[in-house]
């Protein structure tokens, strides 16, 4: 693993999750670190959306992608695409900071899905080296400040 923290903020097609990115990436800048953050522009209503930041020193943080294994934060603005980023880059002691109103997918709009327990799924994520923090709302002004505060908290917890 390299020395960068890795955060994947997640979300659906509409909601701000570059922008989300890049305001905790500038927030944990400190002198002697550097950002990187890269977003999906192939957003498509009802699909998920990701935004990838890497923190650390100028060479770890060069290339803004996360892979599995090397992502400390998960920040969702949409539970069922935070979660989706959770196992997909899984990391032992990784936290995973999320809304809980749901944004129901083209899946589950259009082909009869069902929309999975939140709480089961965060279950075996707890089961398997995770924090999982809810954030009650959705994304309103205040919850979101509430969303970043959490997620803050949990950046400066992680080992530089």
């Amino acid at each position: 693993m390299s020395g960068a923290t890795g955060i994947v903020v997640a979300g659906v097609a509409g909601q701000a999750v570059y922008a989300l990115a890049r305001d905790l990436a500038d927030g944990a800048l400190t002198d002697t670190s550097s950002a990187s953050v890269c977003g999906n522009p192939d957003a498509r209503p009802g699909r998920g959306v990701e935004a990838h930041a890497r923190l650390g020193a100028d060479s770890s943080a060069v290339v803004p992608l996360v892979k599995p294994g090397e992502c400390h934060l998960v920040v969702g603005l949409e539970p069922l695409e935070a979660l989706r980023c959770a196992v997909k880059y899984f990391t032992p002691g990784m936290v995973v900071i999320s809304l809980t109103q749901r944004v129901l997918p083209s899946t589950v709009l259009h082909r009869g899905a069902d929309y999975p327990s939140l709480d089961a799924a965060a279950q075996q994520l707890t089961a398997a080296g995770a924090e999982v923090i809810w954030v009650e709302g959705g994304p309103d002004a205040e919850v979101v400040a509430a969303l970043l505060a959490e997620a803050r908290a949990a950046l400066s917890a992680v080992p530089a």
